[in-house]
């Protein structure tokens, strides 16, 4: 698969878009069709050595560009970052899978340099856990490490996790004697901590049906749920300078952007004369003054439908 990302990556079209890449903030590419997106926003990381923020036009885009880069990305960090709410002001729960998704994709916005991470417009839209605090709160256990058994058991509660007799899903631990099952959100299997006394004896990673064992673990890192904190930050306020964003279409972001807002105030509004104790759609949601200042400081690369004549294009010529 490398030797044929390598062979795309030769096509003109890439190096007149690094060239232009050098002196402008705004690039228009067109002439892409199929998978070749995913291909371009890969070399955007690779050769650019910067984190990418893919912006696809709606969910069934991003899952399949999602699933085009996993094929392609020889295990550079791939991210997603979907939305948790059906509708604007949604209160039941999130989604386990989705929420495990979007701490992955903060995880790897704060320990990565270079990443690439798709994420869809409602998705953008919502609010995401301080850095500082997601990063206070969680959890490294490590073999050998002095660990109050009885704090963890705390800890874990305050972050997130719903105590159960048997784990059998993420966001779920349970407690019997010396051991703790954990099943993280940024883990594909739920792991055992067995203690002697306050002394983390052994990690294992097991199977939820069979409960035998899948691995031995020298290390893990347990990240916190802390959707339900009050202090809240959005995309453009953990995205580091140097990203480059990859938008499908900049100009139907703000178009379904400005739709999804009216949605919000009309909701907002609804829920006000019910309960006055409403957060404001600005408080809650990234606005669309400041998505629209995002797209104009940050790197720019757009493959808008209807091009802007004053923004230099690259046209690949990409057949089906």
């Amino acid at each position: 698969m490398q030797q044929l990302v390598n062979k795309i990556f030769t096509l003109s079209g890439f190096q007149e878009l690094s060239r232009l890449l050098n002196d402008h903030k705004q690039i228009h590419v067109s002439g892409l069709n199929g998978s070749f997106r995913a291909f371009l926003a890969l070399y955007l990381m690779q050769t650019q050595h910067q984190p990418v923020l893919y912006i696809a036009a709606d969910q069934d885009s991003a899952e399949r560009i999602r699933d085009d880069l996993e094929l392609i990305a020889d295990g550079r960090p791939i991210g997603f970052i979907p939305p948790l709410e059906f509708e604007p002001y949604d209160n039941s729960e999130p989604n386990p899978s989705l929420l495990s998704l979007r701490m992955e994709a903060l995880q790897m916005i704060l320990e990565y340099d270079q990443w690439l991470i798709i994420a869809t417009p409602q998705g953008l839209m919502e609010s995401f856990p301080q850095q500082e605090d997601f990063l206070d709160e969680q959890i490294y256990l490590k073999c050998g490490m002095q660990v109050s058994f009885e704090m963890l058991v705390i800890h874990l509660g305050r972050i997130g996790f719903e105590r159960t007799d048997n784990v059998e899903q993420v966001g779920q631990f349970s407690v019997r004697g010396g051991i703790i099952d954990v099943f993280t959100w940024n883990a594909s299997d739920p792991f055992r901590i067995e203690f002697f006394g306050d002394e983390v004896e052994s990690l294992r990673s097991f199977d939820v049906l069979s409960q035998r064992s899948v691995k031995q673990m020298e290390e893990v890192t347990i990240l916190p749920n802390l959707q339900s904190a009050e202090q809240r930050v959005f995309i453009d306020q953990i995205l580091p300078e140097s990203a480059i964003l990859f938008c499908e279409d900049s100009q139907l972001l703000i178009q379904n952007g400005e739709k999804f807002f009216e949605q919000t105030v009309h909701r907002y509004n609804e829920l006000k004369e019910k309960d006055g104790d409403v957060p404001l759609p600005e408080d809650k949601y990234f606005s669309i003054q400041n998505l629209a200042k995002m797209l104009t400081t940050k790197t720019l690369v757009e493959s808008n439908l209807i091009a802007d004549n004053s923004i230099d294009t690259v046209y690949f010529g990409v057949h089906p």
